[in-house]
């Protein structure tokens, strides 16, 4: 039951006393995209170029905590890295994938407590 531990960790790091807050983005889904390889990190041949984001912070160790907090397929990056991305932020993220699996890994975290993750063409 791993889960639950995680929902409550999640939960601690997030909630009023945590004193970081996270900056919040709607999910960008276009509808005719290119799931070809990302211009920031993934390079070429990677499987697409959609990340799914769980925290999006000026603080990187804000951002590393979550992406821990998620598993060993979530990481930080800075999002000056992908050009559709909003620069100067900290990002915990899992990707690239296709839109269709970044949406897949999007619905991993909600599941354990991130509900504001969305999914973001890297380009």
């Amino acid at each position: 039951m791993r889960a639950p531990i995680l929902a409550a960790a999640l939960l601690a790091m997030t909630g009023p006393s945590a004193g970081t807050a996270f900056a919040q983005q709607s999910e960008t889904t276009p509808l005719n995209s290119t799931e070809s390889g990302p211009t920031g990190s993934g390079g070429a041949g990677a499987a697409g170029s959609w990340y799914a984001i769980a925290a999006s912070s000026t603080s990187q160790g804000a951002a590393q905590q979550r992406a821990n907090a998620l598993g060993s397929a979530w990481f930080v990056m800075n999002s000056s890295e992908c050009p559709n991305f909003r620069g100067g932020l900290w990002v915990a993220v899992s990707g690239p994938f296709s839109h269709s699996d970044a949406l897949g890994r999007v619905n991993d975290a909600k599941r354990v407590g991130v509900y504001d993750a969305y999914a973001k063409s890297c380009r």
